[in-house]
């Protein structure tokens, strides 16, 4: 019988392997959630048709995946920090949040007309095509923020990346004004721009 003779590199193949065959990619969280949350919340207030939009209130969804770890500590630990917060108020309305578990597009769509959510706040979700969410959020108009800056570059609105050791904020032109969003230049000047 023959021995391995480079048990890392066979480590690194499987790894590699399972990758592909479960569709992931490397997700990264670059910014802490705890600084994150605060400025997703501020940069609301740059949104000129959040408050036509919202009506009486602004509702935050966070989207996750209970099955998937990372997925459930990123939206305990939304939870945990917009709690801290405490009674929230962006462009004059109170601002809520619920969660959303994430099954396909068809369920997030029945979700986001009964709960009335505004924003989705999306956290790491595994094996999940980032169009798929795009393609609701876009139809119902509803402003989407992710942890993951991968997920802006796929479609998604408003992201945080790190750029030295600050945060930067990261927004998809497109995608928010698909999304219904109206962003001031005063919020442009300061972020990372894609289309």
């Amino acid at each position: 019988m023959r021995g391995i003779r480079n048990p890392a590199g066979v480590s690194v193949l499987i790894t590699a392997l399972l990758v592909g065959l479960t569709g992931l990619t490397a997700q990264e969280i670059q910014v802490p959630i705890g600084v994150q949350v605060p400025i997703f919340i501020k940069i609301l207030a740059f949104d000129r048709s959040l408050r036509k939009k919202a009506g009486d209130e602004i509702l935050i969804g966070v989207l996750y995946q209970h099955k998937y770890m990372r997925s459930s500590l990123a939206k305990d630990e939304i939870i945990s920090e917009l709690k801290k917060l405490g009674h929230l108020r962006v462009q004059g309305l109170p601002v809520r949040y619920t969660v959303i578990d994430f099954i396909d597009g068809r369920s997030l769509e029945r979700e986001i007309d009964a709960k009335g959510i505004d924003v989705l706040y999306v956290t790491p979700l595994r094996a999940v095509d980032p169009g798929e969410i795009r393609a609701v959020t876009r139809k119902k108009k509803v402003l989407t923020f992710s942890v993951i800056p991968e997920y802006v570059e796929a479609g998604l609105s408003v992201g945080l990346s790190v750029r030295g050791e600050k945060p930067r904020i990261v927004v998809n032109l497109r995608a928010a004004e698909a999304e219904g969003a109206a962003f001031s230049s005063r919020l442009l000047r300061l972020a990372q721009t894609i289309e």
